[in-house]
Protein backbone atom coordinates (compact mmCIF):
# COMPACT_ATOMS: atom_id res chain seq x y z
CA UNK A 1 0.00 0.00 0.00
CA UNK A 2 1.40 3.51 -0.47
CA UNK A 3 1.04 5.86 1.37
CA UNK A 4 -1.22 8.93 0.94
CA UNK A 5 1.14 11.53 3.33
CA UNK A 6 -0.68 14.15 4.58
CA UNK A 7 -4.15 14.93 3.74
CA UNK A 8 -5.13 18.57 2.49
CA UNK A 9 -9.04 18.34 2.06
CA UNK A 10 -11.70 16.11 2.05
CA UNK A 11 -15.38 17.40 0.26
CA UNK A 12 -18.50 16.01 1.42
CA UNK A 13 -22.01 16.96 -0.77
CA UNK A 14 -24.56 17.94 1.91
CA UNK A 15 -28.05 18.26 0.78
CA UNK A 16 -28.53 21.20 4.00
CA UNK A 17 -25.98 23.24 4.60
CA UNK A 18 -27.24 25.06 7.67
CA UNK A 19 -28.65 21.30 9.49
CA UNK A 20 -24.56 20.33 8.54
CA UNK A 21 -23.17 22.78 9.97
CA UNK A 22 -24.96 22.30 13.09
CA UNK A 23 -24.28 18.39 13.26
CA UNK A 24 -20.57 19.13 12.67
CA UNK A 25 -20.66 21.81 16.22
CA UNK A 26 -22.52 19.24 18.11
CA UNK A 27 -20.76 15.99 17.28
CA UNK A 28 -16.88 17.72 17.02
CA UNK A 29 -17.20 20.83 18.21
CA UNK A 30 -15.73 22.88 14.97
CA UNK A 31 -17.43 26.10 13.16
CA UNK A 32 -16.39 26.79 9.80
CA UNK A 33 -13.19 28.71 9.16
CA UNK A 34 -15.69 30.52 5.74
CA UNK A 35 -18.60 29.90 4.01
CA UNK A 36 -18.61 31.42 0.40
CA UNK A 37 -20.38 30.60 -2.65
CA UNK A 38 -19.94 30.32 -6.24
CA UNK A 39 -21.34 30.02 -10.02
CA UNK A 40 -20.04 30.26 -13.37
CA UNK A 41 -18.47 28.55 -16.52
CA UNK A 42 -15.02 28.27 -14.48
CA UNK A 43 -16.64 26.39 -11.53
CA UNK A 44 -19.42 24.57 -13.38
CA UNK A 45 -16.03 23.04 -15.27
CA UNK A 46 -13.54 21.83 -12.47
CA UNK A 47 -16.51 20.48 -10.70
CA UNK A 48 -18.14 18.93 -13.64
CA UNK A 49 -21.44 19.66 -13.33
CA UNK A 50 -23.59 22.24 -15.33
CA UNK A 51 -24.38 25.66 -14.73
CA UNK A 52 -23.39 25.01 -11.28
CA UNK A 53 -24.43 27.28 -8.03
CA UNK A 54 -22.78 25.74 -5.45
CA UNK A 55 -22.39 26.85 -1.50
CA UNK A 56 -19.21 25.85 0.72
CA UNK A 57 -17.89 25.93 3.96
CA UNK A 58 -14.49 24.58 5.09
CA UNK A 59 -14.25 22.80 8.42
CA UNK A 60 -10.70 22.40 9.85
CA UNK A 61 -9.87 19.17 11.73
CA UNK A 62 -6.14 19.61 12.76
CA UNK A 63 -3.95 19.79 9.76
CA UNK A 64 -6.68 18.72 7.51
CA UNK A 65 -10.05 20.55 6.06
CA UNK A 66 -13.39 18.87 5.57
CA UNK A 67 -15.23 21.40 2.65
CA UNK A 68 -19.05 20.41 3.19
CA UNK A 69 -20.83 21.24 -0.60
CA UNK A 70 -24.29 22.06 -0.95
CA UNK A 71 -25.03 22.53 -4.46
CA UNK A 72 -27.99 24.45 -4.45
CA UNK A 73 -29.02 23.35 -8.38
CA UNK A 74 -32.64 21.57 -8.24
CA UNK A 75 -31.56 17.74 -8.64
CA UNK A 76 -33.39 14.94 -10.41
CA UNK A 77 -31.85 11.96 -8.11
CA UNK A 78 -29.90 12.15 -4.61
CA UNK A 79 -26.54 10.39 -6.54
CA UNK A 80 -26.36 12.68 -9.76
CA UNK A 81 -23.57 14.37 -7.80
CA UNK A 82 -20.71 12.31 -7.91
CA UNK A 83 -17.48 15.07 -7.99
CA UNK A 84 -17.74 14.67 -4.41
Amino acid sequence: MTPLGDVHHVGITVRDMEESLQWYERMFGVTPEFIASGSGSDLSKAVGVPDCNLRFAFLRFGSCVVELLHYENEREESFERSNA
